[in-house]
Parts: structure tokens; C-alpha cells; sequence
């Protein structure tokens, strides 16, 4: 998988407006697993071994000390989609409640394991 490549385009090409039909399964996904590591922890079995080794200890304690205490996003908003070698890829904005915003690029290779999860801030 061009996992970088695919990060690349992604966030070059984010569009602002909201693409016609998100994708629901994907969403879940990407929320079940921000939630994860708004707590410091991930479902090591969900992911690709090169995201498993970017989510190492450190990075999961920095993730939820950093998104923790914003507490869940009020909005999600699905501004890209793309489908690549049967994975499926999508660039959500994030809202939270104290006005916050965060890009989460999210994505899933085609056997299901997740290969991109990424977060900038959104300006």
C-alpha cells in the first residue's frame, strides 16, 4: 500500500465542503478508533504493522493527553474520499465542543486492517 502517497493527496486535495455521501462503515471505524485514542489506547489487531508501530506507547499517551480533555467531537465531517488497491480512504474535520478542529485522515487497506490515521490541525 502507498500509504504515504495516498496521506499526500489526501491532504493536498482537501476539499472544504462536505463530499455528497459519506461513507457510514468508514466513519464508525474512524470514530471507534479516535475514541480509542482519546482513552491512550488502540486495537493493536485493527491496525497495519506500519500504524502499529507509529501508535507506539509514547504516541498513544501523547494522543490522549492532548485529545482527552477536549472530550468527544461534536461533528464529524467527511470533506474527501478515495478508494485505492481495495482500501477505502476518507478525510474527516472534526469539531469539538470548545470550537476546536481537527483533520483526521483515516484509512483502510482491502483486507480491513487500518493503513492511515493521521490528525492535522484544520484552519
Amino acid at each position: 500500500m502507498r500509504t504515504g502517497l495516498i496521506v499526500a493527496l489526501l491532504a493536498t486535495t482537501l476539499a472544504v465542503s462536505p463530499t455528497p455521501s459519506p461513507d457510514p462503515a468508514l466513519l464508525a471505524r474512524a470514530k471507534t478508533a479516535f475514541a480509542g485514542l482519546e482513552q491512550g489506547r488502540v486495537d493493536r489487531s485493527a491496525l497495519t504493522a506500519s500504524v502499529n508501530a507509529e501508535y507506539n506507547d509514547a504516541m498513544l499517551e501523547q494522543s490522549r493527553s492532548y485529545f482527552g480533555p477536549l472530550g468527544p467531537p461534536v461533528e464529524w465531517e467527511q470533506v474527501k474520499y478515495g478508494m485505492e488497491d481495495g482500501g477505502r480512504y476518507a478525510g474527516y474535520v472534526m469539531t469539538f465542543a470548545d470550537g476546536k478542529k481537527f483533520v483526521l485522515l483515516f484509512g483502510i487497506d482491502g483486507h480491513g486492517k487500518i493503513d492511515v490515521m493521521t490528525f492535522f490541525p484544520f484552519s
